[in-house]
């Protein structure tokens, strides 16, 4: 898959932003074992683009791959540009070690 939870179009083009800003924020090093890993965390903003709540929906199973990218998510809260619609304020982004 391609990482969004969504269609594509206008609402792939936010989430990959949303998703490239976070990533310049998050800092991971990776594992020694070179496992793969993927988290999915859902966002919620306000019509400015603030984040205003987030959770990890699926963990990576690796606590500090989920710990370093929530801590990214809260670092990002007031760089993000406003969602085009209603709809984009709520967001499902899944997150790899491998992009």
């Amino acid at each position: 898959g391609q990482g969004y939870g969504r269609g594509v179009g206008i609402d792939a083009v936010y989430m990959d932003k949303v998703k490239a800003i976070i990533q310049r924020n998050w800092s991971y090093s990776g594992r020694a074992d070179r496992t793969a890993l993927q988290a999915v965390v859902n966002i919620t903003l306000d019509s400015n683009g603030k984040i205003v709540g987030y959770r990890l929906v699926s963990s990576s199973g690796d606590p500090t791959f989920d710990s370093t990218l929530t801590t990214a998510i809260g670092r990002s809260t007031d760089d993000l540009p406003p969602p085009p619609s209603e709809e984009l304020q709520d967001l499902d982004i899944t997150f790899s070690d491998t992009q």
